[in-house]
């Protein structure tokens, strides 16, 4: 068209640094600073109509990957493709002795934004006996003043003999987030307080 113009702007510098250090054999400390995750494969087309709760994507990121199983619980409570585009995630992962820890902390960036989101999951579990296990966890999310989440729970394993085994989870969130108020044509803050729980019995 006329009057049209290409323009090549120039280099920017975008440098990111990643470290895994084996503090001792069985704990690791993970660190990136401005990862670059560019070479990881794409997630497939979802079509998305009407669903109550969000689309869960797997994640795929090695530095989300490696370790993962050190945040798992019974419940799924660890969703870290919520953390998009971070300037700076530490994770420390490992085992000494009976207890086996995971903490994982990060900055999370958004786009033509300077508001950041501080993100924080730590799990504890301690195994005692022949294959059982009492467990914690808390997670923290916060976005500005804009939203925030926050978790905790307990979760424990129970072999009571060889046949029987019991199992449980419970966990209580609080959060606060921006609606639209059609009413008022605003956006307005609520809180909201929620549990969910689970146990399981198994004779064999």
């Amino acid at each position: 068209p006329l009057g049209s113009r290409l323009l090549n702007h120039p280099i920017k510098k975008d440098i990111g640094v990643s470290i895994k250090y084996h503090i001792t054999p069985n704990v690791t400390l993970d660190a990136a600073i401005n990862p670059d995750f560019a070479e990881v494969e794409a997630d497939a087309p979802v079509v998305r109509a009407n669903e109550r709760f969000p689309i869960f994507f797997p994640e795929k990121r090695p530095f989300f990957l490696e370790g993962i199983d050190y945040f798992r619980t019974p419940l799924q409570l660890v969703n870290t493709r919520n953390i998009a585009d971070p300037d700076v995630a530490v994770k420390l992962t490992g085992k000494t002795g009976r207890n086996t820890f995971g903490l994982l902390t990060a900055v999370d960036r958004f786009p033509n934004t300077t508001t950041k989101a501080y993100i924080g999951v730590l799990r504890l579990k301690r195994d005692f006996g022949e294959q059982s296990n009492i467990g914690l966890i808390a997670t923290t999310y916060h976005y500005g003043g804009q939203k925030h989440n926050n978790l905790a729970g307990a979760d424990g394993r129970f072999q009571l003999d060889r046949q029987t085994a019991f199992d449980f989870q419970v966990i209580g969130s609080n959060s606060r987030r921006k609606f639209y108020n059609a009413d008022t044509n605003t956006s307005e803050s609520r809180l909201g307080n929620g549990s969910a729980y689970q146990a399981k019995y198994d004779h064999t």
